[in-house]
């Protein structure tokens, strides 16, 4: 099988994905999966007569399952995505991939050879030279003419992608001020503190504990206030440590009152005693609108961007002849529900 339709080239989907988009319609046919091996001769499905092999459905899934996320039940994480998902999934991009090259063939877009060279170029500087090169050729039985074809055809799906969909994404500066007003309270960076912590293995009740707090405060102090070049003895522990609201009361407000590099006092948090040194202090802090602008109007275009992708589909599939040929995975056979022949 080959597994480098996309994963090899310039991996396009990931431009070019846009969350709940159906293709796999029209007349769907029970055969069950043959083997991997076969896979190279099994027609998945036709897209206005091209067919779409079964191993390019292979490959995508693939890639889909390495980006879905796992799900969770009632027993912890599962194993993996919903394989029928997963194949619904890789037999809608490989269907969308050829409805907008057929669609780049008819007004005219075209790849050049040099760009084509420039692709292989930096593809083969990219795979770590030329032995790495020849290396991924022979792993994926690949000829250097049939990579130069799937890189044609990125290039091409790249193209018509950017001229139809991406062309003049504008967001209005009014549009992006009041995106900013409305989660003004999302744009906060949180309060960082970063701590040397000393945890003193003695009883708090105990009246000598506060005592022999005090001679490690010392040694600290003789150590050019490093905790980290105390010799360890077995009454402490030092460690790096980012106190969390909610937990860590008194460390936090001791924290407060330190400059990076200060040592603070014995602290008592109830059950244990503590020394700490500061190492890092940010404060809580509302971002303006021109620090957080480039964010939100990227998201803004991202938003366009996938309502012009959704539009630029449905207009893509809405002439066109598809067929599902394979059913699919996981569901058995007999409980297929067949979609409307066109």
């Amino acid at each position: 099988m080959r597994g480098t339709t996309l994963a090899v080239a310039l991996m396009l989907w990931a431009v070019m994905a846009v969350p709940g988009s159906t293709f796999a319609e029209g007349k769907e046919v029970k055969v069950e999966t043959p083997a991997a091996a076969e896979a190279h001769k099994v027609v998945a499905a036709k897209v206005n007569g091209v067919d779409i092999m079964l191993d390019a459905v292979l490959g995508m899934e693939a890639q889909v399952s390495a980006e879905m996320p796992r799900g969770s039940g009632p027993r912890g994480p599962q194993k993996g995505p919903d394989a029928e998902a997963v194949r619904k999934e890789a037999l809608d991009r490989l269907i969308f991939q050829e409805l907008a090259l057929q669609r780049a063939r008819a007004v005219g877009v075209r790849v050049e050879q040099s760009a084509v060279d420039d692709a292989l170029k930096t593809f083969r500087e990219n795979a770590g030279g030329e032995e790495a090169y020849k290396q991924i050729l022979a792993n994926e039985k690949l000829s250097e003419e049939e990579l130069r074809g799937q890189l044609a055809r990125n290039l091409t799906l790249q193209r018509i992608y950017a001229r139809e969909v991406l062309v003049n994404i504008i967001v209005p500066e009014d549009k992006i001020k009041e995106e900013y007003e409305k989660n003004k309270d999302k744009f906060i960076q949180q309060e960082k503190i970063s701590l040397v912590d000393v945890v003193l293995f003695l009883d708090v009740a105990d009246k000598g504990s506060a005592a022999k707090a005090e001679e490690v405060l010392k040694k600290i102090r003789e150590n050019n206030n490093d905790p980290k070049e105390l010799i360890q003895d077995g009454t402490f522990a030092v460690r790096d440590y980012d106190p969390r609201e909610g937990r860590d009361k008194e460390l936090i407000e001791a924290a407060r009152k330190l400059k990076p590099g200060e040592i603070s006092g014995i602290i008592s948090t109830g059950d244990s005693l503590h020394i700490i040194k500061l190492t890092e202090y940010l404060p809580e802090k509302q971002y303006t609108y021109n620090e957080v602008k480039s964010l939100i109007e990227q998201k803004l275009k991202n938003n366009e961007q996938n309502r012009r992708a959704k539009e630029w589909f449905e207009g893509l599939k809405k002439d066109a002849k598809i067929e599902v040929l394979i059913q699919p995975a996981g569901q058995p056979a007999g409980q297929q529900k067949a979609a409307p022949e066109k």
